[in-house]
């Protein structure tokens, strides 16, 4: 069961695929019918999902399912993620890369290899003001105030030690 992302609620479970480049309309346009397509079909247990799907940044794809309706299952997180190989094929894209770390400077989203991190930081790419996105949450809530965060209040402070 396909719902509107603003619907499910501040404790939905939510999965963040990150494309390691920047989307363009028609191709937000054409993954947000193949995901809501996935979502319509998506069980877990033969039991229907409450899920919405929503793009950030036309680069950030959140999955989220309402777990006080259904509970998502190991094979159905399975199943989400084989179909995220699918589009990954199918747009040439990557979205399962997690050594690539996405920064925001102003406007500008960015990636970086996290062994080119600290090499970054040192020549200044990334300073204390830079924003990174933590893909690690797991709740909708965290969206708003743990998702982007600056650096500096992020593991990365431990870069920014004073000589």
């Amino acid at each position: 069961m396909v719902v509107h992302f603003d619907n499910l609620p501040s404790t939905a479970r939510i999965w963040i695929y990150q494309a390691n480049q920047s989307l363009n309309n028609h191709q937000v346009e054409s993954m947000q019918k193949d995901w809501e397509q996935f979502l319509h079909t998506w069980q877990a247990h033969q039991k229907d999902l409450k899920a919405a799907i929503n793009c950030f940044y036309n680069r950030f794809w959140v999955v989220g399912v309402d777990e006080t309706f259904n509970t998502a299952s190991g094979c159905s997180i399975d199943k989400q993620v084989n179909f995220v190989k699918g589009l990954e094929a199918k747009y040439q894209i990557s979205l399962l890369d997690r050594s690539q770390i996405a920064f925001k400077q102003n406007e500008n989203i960015f990636t970086i290899p996290f062994q080119e991190i600290e090499q970054a930081i040192q020549t200044g790419k990334i300073t204390h003001e830079t924003q990174i996105f933590n893909n690690s949450i797991t709740q909708k809530q965290d969206l708003e105030k743990n998702w982007l965060q600056k650096v500096e209040n992020s593991w990365l402070k431990r870069y920014f030690v004073a000589v």
